[in-house]
């Protein structure tokens, strides 16, 4: 009967010749059949214990050798099916394995259909009461059958019971079948346990009532439960489909919503950027010079006539004071945007730290901290071997120092020559290019220093390397410090001087074009004549429009004169257009 415990299976641990060998070829039907890998695990080994010998196969005498249990004609039909077992009886672990779950799986139902198709191979659909009596016998393995559990069917007057009502009968009166439930029970114990039997009959009862229904016998059954499609996978991917499609349309609102927040934030900065540039001063500044661009168009648009003499006047006095007030607003803006940004720049020595650190972290960076830490760290090397002479008394007397001493000594001193020769100073001055002794951007070749670096570590100490540390980040620290602060200020100056240049630019072009403050001369239209002329608004004196007014002092040039004779300045671009040398035409006249 079931005991011994299996040691190998050709040649390796049972477990993993099963997870090798015979779980990969059977995985997918036995899944099918709610048998997961554990469970057929279990029945794996029952059938090593049936097959000592390992020939793969074991029969009918071997399962009741091991399974133990009363050995009926319907008992050994358990094991044998027409397309399970081979010609000479022998069963493979496939077929075993779909042997046992068909009959384990059975509710009493389909024990009570097993026995009745048993004395119905013809599929008549109903049996006499001899041959129930003769399922009695065979059942109970006994010569004479109880005619009184006989009596209790429902049998018609022909002594026959349909099959229908025979498997009802069975089911609410479960005398006749109790030796077949009874050997159910024991085989579920010694192959695995009742336990998981269980969740495998729940799932026979789930995916697998409708064949029940469908096909005529048991055997037929089984063999299209063999051939159907896994309807627990089908399941479990429809289940996965639907949740992946749940996932996507989660993710599809989420990315909705977040579209829409997104877009309202959007807006919101929008509207926020849109009343910070309303109440900003550089949309004042800038809504100041639209304004006086507007008005320079238009007065040179507008042909003033001698009666708008007063009108021109008026509108070229407003463009100056047009001009006069965008140029003190954007002055005064540019001052406190300067002073604004010197101070962010300026800042705490916190943000200088993390400037410094970003620029080290650059390859010039490195180089320059590089050599500016061997500096300092040579330095300190040979200010402690010529305190050690200094102690024994021979402070000058490099003749006694060692090969490594002197070695030490002239690195410092070229390092040191390294950087005078540089010859840049630390301080700064507006017009002065800026960069640090060893920076590499002041000098055309890159000198490296890696021969010096591997000196250092053969003779510095920690102490020595941690003291020149410091040093080199106090001098390069304030050195960047000072570099950023002047690059911000000489950038503002440049910046200063265009906007000062821009402004000298517009001024003077209301100055050619429109007139001077000072100016008495008129430039004036006359529509009877169609043609321009100048008139003093003090004398009314009327000249050509092709008269060169000095726009210092509003003296006439005379056409050959290149100064003025007034004020001594110089003529202007426009005027220069009406310079002709002495002798010529005067290009007043005709």
């Amino acid at each position: 009967m079931g005991n011994g415990v299996v040691k190998s299976v050709g040649g390796k641990p049972p477990e993993k010749y099963f997870k090798l060998e015979v779980w990969p070829n059977i995985s997918d039907l036995f899944e099918k059949l709610h048998l997961d890998e554990s469970k057929c695990y279990q029945l794996f080994l029952a059938f090593c214990l049936m097959d000592p010998e390992e020939k793969r196969i074991t029969n009918v005498n071997k399962c009741f050798q091991y399974l133990g249990g009363i050995r009926t004609k319907f008992t050994e039909r358990v094991y044998y099916y027409e397309n399970l077992e081979s010609k000479d009886n022998s069963l493979n672990f496939m077929a075993f394995s779909l042997a046992s779950w068909n009959y384990c799986t059975l509710q009493p139902s389909g024990l009570a259909r097993m026995i009745f198709e048993i004395f119905d191979p013809d599929n008549k659909l109903f049996v006499t009461r001899a041959q129930v009596q003769t399922m009695y016998r065979m059942l109970y393995d006994c010569d004479t059958h109880d005619e009184k559990v006989i009596k209790s069917f429902p049998f018609d007057d022909d002594n026959t019971i349909s099959k229908s009502i025979f498997i009802n009968h069975c089911n609410r009166h479960r005398h006749l079948i109790k030796p077949a439930i009874d050997y159910q029970t024991r085989l579920k114990k010694m192959l695995g346990g009742i336990i998981m039997w269980e969740s495998v009959i729940s799932c026979r009862k789930s995916y697998f009532q409708a064949f029940e229904v469908q096909y005529a016998t048991l055997d037929e059954v089984l063999i299209a439960i063999v051939k159907s499609e896994d309807m627990y996978k089908k399941m479990k991917k429809q289940e996965a489909d639907r949740v992946l499609l749940e996932q996507r349309l989660k993710l599809r609102q989420e990315a909705e919503e977040a579209q829409k927040k997104l877009k309202q934030r959007e807006r919101e900065l929008e509207e926020e950027r849109r009343k910070q540039e309303k109440n900003s001063p550089e949309k004042i500044v800038r809504d100041i010079w639209y304004k006086y661009e507007i008005a320079r168009e238009d007065f040179d648009l507008t042909k003033y006539t001698i009666d708008e003499m007063w009108n021109r006047r008026e509108a070229r006095m407003e463009l100056f004071r047009l001009f006069d007030e965008a140029k003190e607003k954007t002055i005064k803006f540019y001052s406190e945007k300067d002073d604004n940004d010197m101070k962010l720049l300026v800042g705490t020595d916190e943000d200088h730290e993390a400037r410094y650190q970003d620029y080290i972290l650059t390859d010039e960076g490195r180089r320059v901290y590089q050599r500016t830490m061997l500096y300092y760290l040579f330095k300190k090397l040979t200010d402690q071997i010529e305190e050690k002479y200094v102690k024994k008394g021979r402070p000058n007397d490099r003749d006694k120092w060692s090969e490594r001493e002197l070695r030490i000594a002239n690195t410092y001193l070229d390092i040191d020559l390294y950087r005078q020769s540089l010859n840049k100073p630390l301080t700064l001055s507006i017009d002065d290019s800026y960069s640090h002794p060893l920076s590499t951007k002041s000098v055309k070749t890159v000198r490296s220093f890696d021969n010096e670096m591997l000196l250092a570590k053969k003779n510095g100490r920690k102490i020595d390397f941690n003291e020149a540390d410091k040093l080199a980040h106090d001098e390069l620290f304030e050195w960047h410090r000072n570099k950023v602060i002047r690059e911000l200020s000489n950038q503002q100056i440049l910046e200063r001087k265009v906007r000062e240049k821009e402004f000298m630019t517009r001024e003077f072009d209301i100055v050619m074009n429109c007139g001077s403050k000072i100016t008495n001369w008129e430039y004036l239209y006359d529509k009877i004549k169609e043609r321009y002329f100048y008139i003093n608004v003090n004398t009314l004196e009327i000249i050509h429009a092709k008269t060169a007014i000095c726009e210092i002092c509003d003296s006439i040039y005379e056409q050959f004169d290149l100064r003025c004779k007034t004020c001594n300045s110089q003529r202007s671009s426009k005027n220069m257009l009406y310079y002709r040398p002495l002798g010529s035409k005067d290009i007043r006249t005709g």
